[in-house]
């Protein structure tokens, strides 16, 4: 007898525990929907430094290694110099590649992905590249 007793008590216990858990879930979600959390939102800050830094550099004719590294310490973005640069891309023939990293970080992502690369023609000056694969690129196959 006593312990169909227990047996009731536990089973409305967990019961209650359960309803109190699916109020609690439904009031977390209602909060959510109810609000503008968009994650996305995070690398806005990334977004406009990459661009700020990019709009700083576009004055040059020629844009130097010397400049962007200049303007990177004037910021205090890490650079250093990237001996290899495995990616497919295009034009063919750049060289001398320098990496700089964009802060504030993207969110959840690579390090690869929060840096900006420059590769450079024979004239030292910084070439728009693009990754890209097949005739004219680095990866004709």
């Amino acid at each position: 007898m006593a312990t169909t007793r227990w047996f009731k008590i536990t089973l409305i216990a967990l019961c209650s525990l359960a309803i109190c858990a699916a109020a609690a879930f439904a009031y977390v979600i209602w909060t959510i929907g109810d609000s503008s959390w968009k994650l996305s939102g995070m690398d806005d800050a990334h977004l406009a430094a990459r661009d700020e830094f990019k709009a700083s550099l576009s004055t040059q004719t020629c844009l130097t290694r010397e400049t962007i590294i200049e303007e990177a310490n004037r910021r205090d973005w890490p650079v250093r110099d990237q001996s290899d640069f495995f990616w497919c891309h295009a034009p063919t023939g750049l060289s001398n590649w320098l990496r700089v990293q964009v802060e504030p970080s993207l969110l959840m992502s690579t390090e690869d992905e929060n840096a900006a690369f420059y590769g450079f023609d024979s004239d030292g000056c910084s070439v728009d590249w693009s990754y890209a694969s097949g005739e004219g690129t680095t990866c004709p196959n």
